[in-house]
């Protein structure tokens, strides 16, 4: 089982069939046209002791493009009616005919599917090509699914609320201040098309999460990844491991307030930097006579 495509972008195949013709027929010989739609979806399923919400947001647009050799030129527009997608072309060719210096011999060419199969791909992707696949046919890529994901948003709820009850139920023995269950459900489709590919592809990615907090402790732990209900599922060990992690840091031992000598690794030393200079001289923070960096100028 794999990921289906959106049917807004499989009604837009037909469309962009139509118009990729039209517009490959007003690009200059040496000029690489393609175009690329996508549409992508975020859904936020949380429960916690003070509410139970879902957030939803999602963008869509398709993208006109043309790669004269030396610069890569496009045209978006999150309007995806033949009627705008006609616009976008007229106005990239303009775009490009006024603003294009280069030259025959800096040419792009589309890379057709006898090449790509030359470079020995991943079987995960090989497998998804049909046999005899040439510029014409339509190829689609989806991400495997073992088990289906949740058929609609009430199904989706009710999971986030049974791991939110076992959670107060497990977590009973630190008796956090605030405990939560939260759910991402995320879907990328996506369309594109050149002289020589036309390629789908649609994504899940998924992410399940338990937090506890007390006084000024936090502990989140984590579970996703690309696929169905199996990337995201909680075992024991999640639950287990919030609840014991957030024991230990109640008490641990505290260090005293004053200068130390750290050696930190690379990661951290980054995100260090970050916090404590990368902020410090925003001029937010300077007008509000916060920033740590104003005794140094």
């Amino acid at each position: 089982m794999r990921t289906q495509l959106d049917p807004r972008v499989a009604e837009l195949k037909p469309v962009l069939e139509k118009l990729f013709p039209e517009f490959q027929k007003q690009c200059q010989q040496h000029w690489y046209p393609s175009v690329w739609v996508e549409i992508r979806s975020n859904k936020k399923f949380q429960i916690n002791q003070r509410s139970e919400n879902l957030t939803e947001s999602e963008t869509q647009g398709c993208v006109w493009r043309i790669f004269d050799g030396q610069t890569l030129f496009e045209v978006a527009s999150e309007d995806c009616s033949e009627a705008a997608l006609r616009k976008g072309i007229k106005k990239l060719i303009n775009k490009v005919t006024r603003q294009s210096t280069s030259t025959k011999d800096q040419a792009y060419k589309a890379v057709s599917w006898s090449d790509r199969l030359k470079r020995n791909l991943d079987p995960e992707i090989t497998d998804q090509i049909p046999e005899n696949v040439n510029s014409q046919t339509w190829v689609h890529f989806g991400s495997k699914l073992a088990q289906p994901l949740f058929s609609s948003q009430k199904e989706a709820m009710d999971w986030v609320g049974q791991q939110y009850s076992r959670l107060q139920k497990d977590s009973q023995s630190v008796q956090p201040d605030f405990s939560q269950a939260a759910l991402v459900l995320q879907e990328d489709h996506f369309l594109f098309i050149d002289s020589e590919v036309k390629m789908t592809q649609s994504l899940n990615r998924n992410l399940s999460q338990l937090i506890l907090m007390k006084a000024e402790e936090r502990l989140r732990v984590v579970k996703g990844g690309v696929g169905g209900r199996e990337s995201l599922e909680l075992g024991d060990e999640h639950f287990k491991e919030v609840t014991e992690k957030l024991d230990k840091l109640l008490k641990a031992e505290r260090l005293s307030p004053g200068r130390y000598l750290v050696i930190m690794g690379p990661v951290i030393t980054e995100v260090f930097a970050h916090e404590a200079f990368g902020h410090t001289p925003e001029g937010d923070t300077w007008a509000r006579g916060r920033s740590g960096a104003k005794e140094h100028f």
